[in-house]
């Protein structure tokens, strides 16, 4: 199962709301913070300004829109009505004043779990020493069965996550608003944060298996499983002075993690072409940047050597 930092997956091509203050003069993060029930009591808050253009470019209300802080979840109508119907959690939606046709409600996790091992987790401490940012999550499984959206405590970073079935409910519903690509959280002992495709390969390849595929180790279980056959994972390589050399891009690995034998990989000439989304840069400079790593990967390992 995967984490996702809700502040970090909202999608800013789509408009973001201003809240006001609660008649009392509090700030709505307050209520957030606080897991008592507030439905009884609550009078719909106003959105004093709604932020639809970027650019000069006028942007549509999403179903997940970002308001004054991006850790407090905000959900249109429908996105309450179909992901609270499919997860069962200790929630409650507080209706906005809307500013527009479309219906808001701030959503009122109402659920702490102290879920977060301080002790193999990667942390930075304010010099007052309250925690920080945590930057490698090591997470407690026995205490996150059948939570999927969820709050940690102070004393562990105050963090909203959410988990893959969050994920795969907002996705399976076509709601829109949320990017879970940039909120996946990078956890103890995985590489994985390192290992996340690009939107337009994540796409592609979630579209072919038909479950999101996000990772090398989710396309490395779907070439197992044979949900995505090998030559639709095709090996980039260049042609350097006759030899065709392999580019160890993520096809790469998954092909290798899924024990596919070479025989049957699909191999494309990249030599002399740009790489996708990364101007003024060639297939050829990959390769030279690979074949540098790899020399300093041998320099390190013989400076690591000792004679018996």
């Amino acid at each position: 199962m995967r984490y996702y930092r809700y502040a970090e997956c909202g999608d800013y091509d789509f408009a973001s709301v201003v809240l006001s203050d609660l008649p009392d003069g509090l700030d709505v993060a307050e209520i957030h913070w606080d897991d008592r029930p507030r439905a009884s009591s609550w009078t719909p808050l106003a959105i004093t300004h709604v932020v639809e253009l970027e650019d000069g470019i006028k942007q549509e209300m999403g179903d997940f829109p970002m308001g004054n802080s991006c850790r407090i979840p905000l959900f249109s109508g429908r996105a309450w009505e179909v992901v609270s119907r499919r997860i069962d959690c200790q929630w409650e939606a507080l209706p906005l004043v809307p500013p527009v046709c479309t219906q808001l409600y701030l959503i009122h996790v109402m659920e702490t779990i102290d879920c977060v091992d301080l002790d193999r987790s990667e942390f930075y401490r304010y010099p007052s020493g309250r925690v920080g940012r945590i930057q490698r999550f090591c997470l407690k499984p026995e205490k996150l069965e059948g939570k999927h959206i969820f709050k940690t405590p102070a004393e562990s970073g105050h963090d909203l996550l959410v988990d893959d079935v969050f994920r795969e409910v907002v996705q399976q519903e076509g709601l829109r608003g949320l990017s879970f690509r940039q909120g996946l959280i990078p956890m103890a002992g995985s590489t994985e944060d390192k290992e996340t495709f690009r939107d337009e390969d994540e796409a592609r390849f979630t579209r072919l298996a038909g479950r999101p595929i996000m990772t090398v180790s989710d396309l490395a279980a779907a070439l197992k499983d044979e949900t995505i056959q090998p030559g639709q994972v095709p090996v980039n390589y260049v042609v350097r002075r006759g030899r065709n050399i392999l580019l160890r891009g993520l096809g790469w690995s998954a092909l290798v993690r899924a024990g596919v034998p070479e025989s049957d990989w699909v191999r494309l000439d990249q030599t002399g072409k740009q790489v996708p989304g990364m101007r003024g840069t060639t297939f050829d400079d990959m390769e030279r940047i690979q074949a540098e790593r790899e020399n300093e990967a041998k320099k390190a390992g013989k400076k690591g050597t000792r004679p018996g």
